[in-house]
């Protein structure tokens, strides 16, 4: 008897050391050592749409949805599609960096078709029949737009924001695009800057920032059209991605795209489609 309880015991030690914790777990959050490992937020969409020499940049994720420009007055059918397509119904924000007819022309139409929390823009810098048709939207829904005169933080959820607003209401020469609002996001370790259409007197006002406009995505200010201080900027934001809007119309400028280059970032134009950037907080990846 004893020799058969002996068996048993020596039969059974393998499955009692099949409970033993050779490696304590990890507490979620944390790596070997203690440290932090990277989580993975909501996957955020960034949406150039290809809409010719206009701007309408949709940010989404689960939670939130940001519009930068509205393009001109027939673009708005084409966002609001696309947010009926992704079920989204409101737009914590619509952003609008200046009023020329290619970035407020289909404001008005946003602002008709879809539930908007909070209007921004610059200074009322250009009139025109698109502008006076977006204010009448506003007041018909009771909406009044914050007219950006500091830099101004924003946050929805995880995704940050600062508006930075033209230094001065007068300039000399193109005060339309050069009265720009210009975005920086961060989303994790991702950063992003968009341009509007921020011409040389504009851009020289941006360099004093420095490296906080550094970024990995950038939205290239003022379409296809050359700026003679493009470069600078570049030193400064480093993008690893830039998106030009432009049409087969309206090309861009071979100067500007080998800056881009030069400065080495690959180059994405609208006229070939939508471009389409999507981060986790941590991995950007761009596509059309």
């Amino acid at each position: 008897m004893r020799r058969i309880i002996c068996l048993l015991l020596l039969l059974a030690l393998p499955l009692l050391g099949g409970c033993e914790i050779i490696n304590p777990p990890v507490t979620p959050g944390e790596g070997p050592g203690g440290n932090e490992s990277p989580t993975a937020l909501p996957l955020l969409t960034t949406v150039v749409f290809s809409i010719g020499k206009a701007d309408a940049i949709l940010i989404h994720n689960e939670e939130h949805a940001i519009l930068i420009d509205a393009g001109e007055v027939e673009d708005a059918a084409e966002v609001l599609a696309y947010l009926r397509r992704e079920k989204i119904d409101r737009l914590d924000a619509m952003i609008l960096t200046h009023y020329d007819k290619d970035h407020v022309g289909g404001a008005a139409g946003m602002v008709e078709g879809i539930t908007i929390g909070a209007v921004y823009g610059t200074y009322e810098s250009k009139q025109s029949a698109e502008y006076d048709q977006y204010a009448a939207a506003l007041a018909q829904k009771g909406l009044s737009a914050t007219v950006v005169k500091e830099a101004t933080s924003l946050t929805y959820g995880d995704i940050s924001m600062t508006l930075y607003p033209p230094e001065t209401t007068e300039y000399d020469t193109k005060e339309s695009n050069n009265s720009s609002l210009v975005i920086h996001m961060t989303y994790g370790d991702t950063k992003y800057f968009f341009g509007g259409d921020a011409q040389e007197d504009r851009v020289a006002e941006l360099l004093k920032l420095g490296t906080a406009l550094d970024c990995d995505f950038m939205k290239v200010p003022y379409h296809g059209n050359a700026i003679k201080n493009l470069p600078a900027l570049l030193e400064i934001t480093t993008p690893e991605y830039a998106v030009i809007t432009c049409s087969d119309k309206n090309p861009e400028d071979p100067t500007k795209t080998a800056a881009l280059r030069d400065a080495g970032a690959r180059v994405f134009l609208s006229r070939a489609g939508n471009v389409y950037a999507t981060s986790d907080g941590t991995t950007l990846r761009v596509r059309h």
